[in-house]
């Protein structure tokens, strides 16, 4: 759009980042610089067309962080649904003994729901695995992982879209790894699978599977779920 000399006379930039913009036929004004991290976007209902605002979409937001301290079990409960998928994230988890493991359950559910294959390494071994079980993952929260080396504690994420739907399964990505202290292997999974249920996940628990064991987080370390919008 031209701007013509007595137009553009009268009008000036008066800070760091203003911008010149087009409001009307051979008119212009000023748009002031927007604050830090803000993009710049269209919006017909401004009067130079544009504004600043705080970009939206694709981030992570996080909905709940817990540490474990000699917990038999950890529940995040009430999740929104206003996400499109679900991140769980862990590092630092060890248990209090070499009896027994814990693993991973979607609103409580103990039905053979859990449907997944994939890649491990057991110490050098590599192999392929698939279920059809009632955990997502099995052992994915450590078996008999009770070495507490921040190398050897169980870390991993798990990654869930579509979670809220009411008429699709629930495809998930899961790895993780961790020390089997009994069996001295260290141990890494890489799983991509899906939960067989219609119904709203609203809860992810983390659940002992056997054993007497309590897990807990070393220091600095936690366990998170975010939302990705």
């Amino acid at each position: 759009m031209p701007i013509t000399k007595a137009t553009a006379s009268s009008v000036a930039p008066a800070a760091k980042g203003d911008l010149v913009v087009g409001s009307a036929t051979n008119d212009a004004a000023v748009l002031g610089v927007g604050t830090n991290n803000q993009v710049l976007t269209a919006d017909s209902a401004e009067a130079t067309g544009l504004k600043w605002a705080t970009a939206s979409g694709g981030g992570l937001t996080l909905i709940q962080e817990q540490v474990a301290s000699a917990n038999t079990g950890i529940d995040f409960t009430s999740i929104s649904g206003s996400y499109k998928q679900l991140v769980l994230i862990w590092s630092g988890v060890y248990h209090s003994s070499n009896g027994g493991g814990f693993g991973i359950r979607f609103n409580s559910s103990s039905a053979s729901n859990y449907i997944d294959s994939g890649l491990y390494v057991d110490n050098t071994t590599a192999g392929t695995e698939w279920s059809n079980n009632t955990f997502c993952g099995d052992d994915a929260f450590g078996l008999r992982a009770s070495n507490t080396s921040p190398a050897n504690a169980s870390q991993g994420w798990l990654q869930i879209d579509n979670y809220a739907s009411t008429t699709r399964v629930k495809p998930f990505l899961l790895r993780f790894s961790y020390y089997d202290a009994q069996s001295t292997a260290k141990r890494a999974y890489d799983y991509s699978g899906f939960f067989n249920d219609t119904t709203a996940i609203t809860s992810i628990n983390i659940v002992r599977r056997s054993g007497t064991d309590t897990i807990t987080n070393l220091s600095n370390t936690s366990i998170r779920l975010y939302g990705l919008s």
